[in-house]
């Protein structure tokens, strides 16, 4: 019996592990952030599931100087920036204690902000990603112009 158990928390420990370094399809499809999953790990500004909605940011005087602030903001949170285009930015947060992954995008659309944050593995992320968004938000909101 305590074999089995082993093994099977052995593997679903290694299916963690593999998820968690797998980098999810993500990305604009026509002309929107993709869709959540049905898991309470996540928040979007262009979600359809009111529980995860959250608002679009505004442009901060142009969308050079809003995606200044962004990166600026991502920088100081040491996140790892993936990708990074004329109307789009990607990047990983790392969860200090057991280095689970969450992806956060930020989709620069007409004069708004959408965003997309969500975690690689586990059921619930006990609400980070959106105290993560309101972060983020509060301190893109009160920039003057980070450098």
């Amino acid at each position: 019996m305590f074999k089995s158990v082993l093994g099977i928390v052995l593997i679903l420990a290694i299916y963690m592990l593999i998820k968690n370094n797998t980098y999810p399809e993500l990305g604009i499809v026509d002309n929107k952030l993709r869709e959540l999953d049905n898991k309470p790990h996540g928040v979007s500004s262009q979600t359809d599931q009111k529980e995860k909605k959250v608002d679009a940011l505004e442009y901060r005087d142009s969308l050079e100087e809003s995606k200044k602030i962004i990166l600026s903001i991502l920088k100081e949170d040491d996140a790892d920036i993936i990708v990074d285009t004329d109307n789009y930015i990607r990047a990983v947060y790392k969860t200090k204690l057991m280095r689970y992954k969450d992806d956060v995008e930020f989709y620069f659309d007409g004069n708004l902000v959408q965003y997309r944050s969500e975690s690689r593995v586990g059921y619930s992320d006990a609400g980070l990603n959106l105290k993560r968004y309101k972060d983020i938000k509060r301190r893109y909101q009160g920039s003057d112009g980070l450098e």
